[in-house]
């Protein structure tokens, strides 16, 4: 691009001035003059530069062949379909209508196999179950009265089903042992009358003899009697440890009771009760340890635990148990 450049121009270049530079015509002076104004005036230049390409016809022509050359370029290209504007938007819709169709099948196939596992996981949970019940319908056949008691919901219930099978077997035993006292009230005066016999055999025989003296025959009858008397006191003994035993029993089974109703200081006044009566059975001082050791009282369960498991009886290794137990809450409260 040419730069313009400040001058004084009185007149542009004619038509003639430029035809005659073109042909040649003009002195070397006036194409000096030209050429120094089309310097400085743009659109004398481009005149002047369009004269010079018409005196060249070749350079003219090789510019439009050229041009020619592209256009025929731009004209003859190949159309392809693809490129027009309608087939695109078919192909879209079409690509589209695919990519939809596609997505609703999958999504639809996978909510399927979501169905399917949790269809399948309801039937095993359901089997599970079944097979559990069974199970716990089969245990609760052969479980133990004391499993039976521990199983039972409310606490009320299960101390009343307890304590009724407890007081049938008190019955059972009352019953037994007036049994019992009704055949040693029958069977005593027959064992005693035996004896009155055979002691007025001996006396007859001795008073045959003679060899027998009055003191001697006190003393036999005395003897006789103090027999008598003694196999009746057995017998009274017997049936009043029976009934003790049972009595002993029932007080265990209450305070086994209070035991595992948490009730433990009640649990200790009935165990009290039956030393009152009567000697404490070992399972009864184990159970009044273990009430010591509930209300925290570990030095009196030690000495308990610690005289049963130098015995060595059958509660040994149940102390040994519960020895191991106290240190571990030793120094909460003693």
């Amino acid at each position: 691009m040419k730069t313009t450049k400040l001058h004084i121009v009185t007149q542009c270049i004619s038509s003639e001035e430029l035809i005659a530079y073109a042909q040649g015509k003009l002195s070397p002076r006036e194409k000096h003059a030209i050429e120094m104004h089309a310097h400085n005036c743009p659109m004398c230049s481009d005149a002047l530069e369009g004269a010079v390409l018409l005196k060249n016809p070749h350079r003219f022509e090789h510019h439009i062949s050229a041009i020619n050359k592209k256009i025929f370029e731009k004209t003859n290209r190949k159309i392809w379909y693809f490129s027009r504007p309608v087939l695109m938007a078919a192909a879209s819709v079409a690509l589209l209508v695919f990519l939809s169709a596609y997505m609703v099948f999958y999504i639809q196939t996978i909510a399927n196999l979501k169905q399917a596992a949790a269809y399948e996981a309801l039937v095993i949970a359901d089997s599970l179950d079944l097979l559990a019940m069974n199970e716990s319908s089969e245990i609760i056949e052969i479980i133990a009265p004391e499993t039976e008691y521990k199983q039972t919901s409310n606490g009320a219930s299960a101390k009343q089903l307890y304590t009724a099978v407890n007081a049938d077997s008190i019955a059972k035993a009352t019953i037994a042992s007036a049994e019992l006292e009704e055949i040693i009230s029958k069977e005593l005066p027959v064992n005693l009358e035996k004896i009155e016999t055979v002691t007025v055999e001996k006396e007859k025989v001795l008073a045959d003899i003679g060899t027998i003296s009055d003191s001697n025959k006190i003393a036999i009858t005395e003897n006789s009697k103090e027999s008598a008397r003694n196999m009746g006191a057995k017998s009274s003994k017997k049936l009043s440890d029976s009934v003790k035993k049972d009595a002993a029993e029932f007080s265990y089974s209450e305070a086994l009771t209070l035991y595992r109703a948490k009730k433990y200081a009640k649990s200790l006044e009935c165990i009290s009760a039956m030393e009152a009566e009567a000697k404490l059975p070992l399972h009864s001082l184990l159970l009044r340890a273990k009430c010591y050791i509930a209300l925290e009282k570990y030095a009196e369960a030690e000495q308990i635990l610690t005289a049963m498991l130098n015995a060595g009886n059958s509660y040994a290794d149940s102390a040994k148990f519960y020895l191991k137990t106290i240190p571990q809450n030793r120094g909460i409260k003693n």
